[in-house]
């Protein structure tokens, strides 16, 4: 699953950044996909204590976010990325 993930970021992120910038681009969403990562876990505990379904909740609002923002990317197919 969390081999996916990177994956996913990493397609993406060279996908929609001009060649200019891309490795930036692929290094920016890199840490903050870290960061998140982190962050999650240590936010995870903190909710399992006080919910049992808190966790669950958050993280699927979170995947259905994602989902609708990666909808939104835009088609970049045929098109030149200078």
């Amino acid at each position: 699953m969390n081999t996916g993930s990177w994956n996913a970021l990493n397609l993406s992120a060279t996908e929609v950044h001009p060649t200019a910038v891309r490795a930036t681009a692929v290094g920016f969403v890199a840490a903050i996909g870290r960061l998140g990562a982190a962050l999650g876990t240590l936010l995870f505990g903190v909710m399992a204590t006080s919910s049992a379904t808190l966790p669950l909740f958050v993280s699927a609002a979170s995947l259905m976010l994602s989902a609708a923002v990666a909808a939104t990317l835009p088609e970049t197919r045929e098109h030149a990325m200078t």
